[in-house]
């Protein structure tokens, strides 16, 4: 590549904006450089730097400059901004998420990286990379693995728990078997369990499930840029809270009682409905009897948390769940089964929510609670 250095150093410009650069940290304004040539010079300004940010004026004049680039930086990455209309509703699913993640992955793991963004990709609020750093897993093969905490740990990385691993961003478990499409990687993993530890590590297609190559060694980032931790969420809920206080203050400086009612119960609502379903975790076993059957759920919150009692909704109705040997039930009857051809067998679920033993709950503070039976 230094061949495509020549003819830049044969220019006396190029030295003089090279040395300016050296004794100038602050902004240097190039002009004259038509489009196709702006990749040719920042490849011959970078050279000697470690990482290299390019912004563009927008998205389009980055994705331009970012395919001019792969010509020149074998490790060149596209750093999308955020959409703020369509990013929840992106068409080509996680795909904006999954080049963001590829990006700090990058930065965590290379030695030398260029990035390619827009003035507005500079504008979104990101957790340090420092943060980032200690929500990554990294498991080699001999090694040992608590399935249950990976399975607690790939949730607040913002996985999402699902019968297969079919798209970035799910992972799935069965038996000894663990699966997670990765947002780095083109291709799910699979982790083979022997006991407590790692027999094989191997990625598949997630199509034909078949193996495509055998690993030593897997690195797990995070699914999400923002990770709600417990320190992170409950920053978020007091300042939710905070700005509750301001609201109900406000609406009652200005005579509007009813409104600080309204905005001091649903902001009520969802903070508690945030802390509690953020602890809930659940074990559901089947119980089966000759006249009936139920799910029993192994609610186990953390010693502070007020949970509430368990709800569930029958025919349009919510019924509090009735407790054996203390924990809650829910017939089998109130779920919507659908039987699969492939793994699991059969699909089932309900609506829940967590209110106290006298308020019956409200809709849309309810989950759908999902079982799976292989």
């Amino acid at each position: 590549m230094q061949a495509l250095l020549q003819p830049l150093s044969k220019l006396g410009e190029y030295e003089e904006i090279k040395n300016r650069i050296e004794k100038n940290r602050g902004i240097l304004q190039l002009a004259g450089c038509i489009d196709s040539q702006k990749a040719h010079v920042i490849y011959g300004l970078g050279q000697e730097k470690k990482n290299r940010l390019v912004i563009a004026e927008n998205e389009l004049k980055a994705k331009e400059l970012y395919e001019d680039l792969k010509f020149y930086y074998p490790d060149v990455f596209y750093y999308p901004a955020r959409d703020l209309i369509f990013f929840e509703a992106d068409i080509h699913g996680n795909l904006l998420t999954k080049q963001r993640m590829q990006v700090i992955a990058a930065l965590l793991e290379k030695k030398s990286v260029t990035v390619v963004t827009s003035i507005s990709g500079c504008m979104d609020y990101l957790l340090p990379i420092s943060v980032l750093k200690k929500h990554v897993l990294h498991f080699k093969n001999d090694s040992v693995l608590d399935t249950e905490a990976l399975k607690k740990d790939l949730i607040n990385m913002g996985f999402e728990y699902n019968a297969q691993a079919e798209t970035p961003g799910q992972f799935a478990m069965r038996g000894g078997i663990v699966d997670i499409f990765l947002l780095t990687e083109e291709n799910p993993v699979r982790i083979e369990m022997w006991g407590d530890e790692i027999d094989s590590i191997r990625s598949f297609d997630a199509e034909s499930q078949r193996s495509i190559e055998n690993l030593d060694e897997i690195t797990i980032y995070p699914a999400e840029e923002m990770i709600l931790d417990d320190s992170v969420l409950e920053k978020g809920l007091i300042s939710i809270e905070k700005e509750r206080d301001k609201t109900i203050q406000a609406f009652r400086d200005a005579f509007l009682p009813e409104e600080a009612g309204r905005i001091k119960n649903m902001v009520n609502e969802a903070v508690s409905a945030m802390r509690e379903f953020h602890d809930f975790s659940q074990n559901i076993r089947l119980h089966v009897e000759e006249e009936k059957s139920w799910f029993e759920l192994e609610i186990d919150p953390e010693p502070d948390s007020n949970l509430g009692c368990l709800w569930y909704k029958d025919q349009q109705k919510w019924i509090r769940a009735e407790l054996h040997k203390g924990k809650p039930v829910i017939p089998s009857d109130v779920f919507e089964f659908s039987i699969q051809r492939q793994d699991p067998v059969i699909e089932g679920n309900a609506l829940i929510a967590f209110a106290n033993e006298d308020e019956e709950p409200v809709d849309w503070n309810s989950r759908e609670l999902d079982v799976h039976i292989w």
